[in-house]
């Protein structure tokens, strides 16, 4: 890969954090708990939702077309994410970052249908119709504007990053 299709990588991999950590912000705050920062770290993001968005779209690239696959697809991907992110965060911190066992149909509290079924049609939204568009978006970016931005971006996403695992670690 060249350097271009890297910063585009980490384009799209902050335009989903940052739509994540939006639309985990909104959910709570919908639910009565007023605004939480739901991220792990300080920033307005969730990496999670970077990945695992960039995974279901390298992934299923290939049966976009055969909707019932595509969404167990995205359901088995989401859940394989979810679970080892939990199980890494634990490990690490020492700490749950979050719980499903009250849920049904849910695996150890770290997966549950609940969550996955809603996160497969997402992805699908995301994969069909704001992927196309956030590409065509990006690539009108001139290569030195996107380079900066990348850049820029990169090394406050990883300030933040150090910042957090230091102040969790410690």
């Amino acid at each position: 890969m060249t350097n271009l299709q890297y910063e585009r990588l980490w384009i799209y991999f902050l335009v989903y954090s940052c739509l994540g950590w939006i639309l985990e912000v909104t959910f709570v705050a919908m639910t009565g708990s007023g605004f939480t920062n739901r991220g792990f770290l300080f920033g307005p993001y969730c990496p999670i939702y970077g990945i695992g968005c960039l995974m279901v779209i390298s992934i299923t690239k290939n049966i976009l077309r055969k909707p019932f696959q595509f969404i167990l697809a995205s359901m088995i991907i989401c859940g394989i994410l979810e679970f080892s992110t939990s199980v890494i965060m634990e490990f690490l911190f020492h700490e749950r970052w979050w719980d499903y066992s009250n849920f049904f149909f849910q695996i150890d509290g770290r997966i549950c249908l609940e969550t996955l079924v809603p996160f497969a049609f997402l992805s699908y939204l995301v994969t069909c119709q704001m992927h196309p568009l956030l590409e065509k978006w990006v690539f009108y970016f001139r290569r030195n504007t996107l380079h900066t931005f990348a850049r820029y971006t990169f090394l406050l996403f990883l300030a933040d990053f150090l910042t957090t695992l230091w102040r969790q670690l410690s």
